[in-house]
């Protein structure tokens, strides 16, 4: 892991204002920048901009007090940065999320998977090397019996055939233009983010660097890796080869480009990660509260998505569903959870949608538990959002109760990116 030095970094928050000045110094784009209620400028996006020595956080909505963090040495201020990117690759890169992920949600040229996946067939396989045999005279080795016979003299031993010498096998490896694809790879990336992102060890090779022809000749590269994928047999070694094109695709002459990386859509990576969280440390809810810490495995609760369909029978409106974030039935106690993630800086007034929700599941199940929950960059604690008066009940229904968790961000995503 590498250590800037002499390094400028700036941070912002999701959602916040942005002075002209920031803008205008790292060339936010108009994806990067929405507008609020008072046509301020606001930050749109979570991740990293690079210009020079000077980096440009954007952090996700409660994720840190920025004058608490504007304290901080480089060092610290790195390791938020890291957690932050490291969640965002996590999620881009977890096959369990590929239906949910959006095309437009990251912005950056370069291709993580494909070097992930190089890394891989580094680890597990080695560099790739192509492989010739070479006959030659010899007792050490596999015996080519067709080339012993042939060339070898005939000598008869005690009424015995005997060939003299024996010709022998050997595989010998070379190195070519692909295995020098590979070191560039893995050597580039760690000299492209290795300070900002927890990058597998590349201490094998990296005396031998990043080769100046192959980053200044990416074309030629994708043009000879595609002619050389054509004699490969291997589907592994296709794929190397196919991961090693798209890797060259996404390097660039300008570094201002290769080096951002921006997501757009935060709110889906934190619904995620808060059903990681749940599924690890939820325990309970109690006293109006809920409880968070380290489950028996015999108690783990199981969240997920909930998908409510044929609950209007409007003519045009059947197909129409309701998506709670994170439910669960725990069939013991006949007791339901009802948990909505809220990417959101604040919530005003009632919520209506998760209002819905308990109204349409409560004959479900005797009781019903319903929260809201939001980033927060203090610890966790839980309010009560919603509890309905009781000449607003309706007939049967004895309390409609709705917390409203702050639940810590930073907690959130470690807890997303180690497991």
């Amino acid at each position: 892991m590498k250590i800037m030095s002499n390094i400028n970094i700036v941070a912002i928050q999701e959602g916040a204002v942005i002075p002209d000045n920031i803008v205008n110094k790292y060339h936010l784009t108009f994806a990067d920048v929405d507008k609020n209620a008072n046509f301020e400028r606001i930050s749109s996006f979570c991740g990293v901009v690079r210009r020079g020595t000077s980096i440009l956080v954007s952090f996700p909505k409660h994720y840190i007090n920025l004058d608490e963090f504007n304290q901080l040495p480089n060092s610290d201020k790195l390791k938020h940065i890291r957690l932050i990117l490291k969640t965002i690759v996590s999620y881009e890169l977890n096959p369990a999320y590929s239906s949910f992920r959006k095309k437009d949600d990251l912005n950056t040229s370069f291709s993580f998977s494909s070097f992930f996946n190089i890394y891989n067939y580094f680890q597990k396989y080695g560099l790739y090397m192509k492989k010739r045999g070479n006959i030659k005279k010899g007792y050490s080795g596999k015996i080519s019996w067709k080339d012993t016979i042939h060339k070898s003299q005939k000598v008869i031993s005690n009424g015995n055939l005997v060939f003299f010498p024996f010709f022998v096998r050997q595989h010998i490896s070379d190195e070519d233009f692909i295995t020098n694809c590979m070191v560039f790879a893995i050597n580039y990336t760690e000299e492209i983010f290795g300070d900002l992102l927890d990058l597998p060890d590349n201490s094998a090779i990296a005396v031998r660097g990043v080769e100046r022809l192959l980053r200044e000749n990416k074309e030629a590269v994708i043009f000879k890796l595609g002619i050389m994928r054509r004699e490969i047999f291997k589907d592994i070694d296709k794929k190397l080869l196919d991961d090693l094109i798209n890797f060259f695709r996404g390097i660039n002459d300008n570094p201002n480009n290769v080096r951002d990386i921006k997501h757009y859509h935060f709110n889906n990576v934190w619904e995620k990660a808060v059903e990681n969280y749940l599924n690890n440390h939820f325990v309970k809810i109690e006293d109006n509260k809920l409880i968070f810490g380290i489950p028996e495995k015999v108690n783990r609760f199981s969240f997920k998505k909930l998908v409510l369909k044929n609950y209007n029978n409007v003519s045009g409106h059947k197909n129409d569903t309701l998506q709670p974030d994170h439910y669960y039935y725990d069939e013991s106690k006949k007791a339901q959870y009802i948990f909505d993630s809220k990417y959101y800086n604040n919530i005003y007034g009632l919520n209506h949608k998760q209002f819905v929700y308990h109204m349409i599941l409560s004959n479900r199940a005797q009781k019903t538990y319903d929260a809201l929950i939001m980033p927060n960059e203090g610890q966790t604690f839980t309010e009560v959002y919603l509890d309905l008066a009781t000449e607003y009940l309706p007939e049967k229904i004895k309390e409609v109760k709705i917390l409203l968790t702050h639940l810590r961000t930073q907690d959130v995503l470690k807890d997303f990116t180690e497991t």
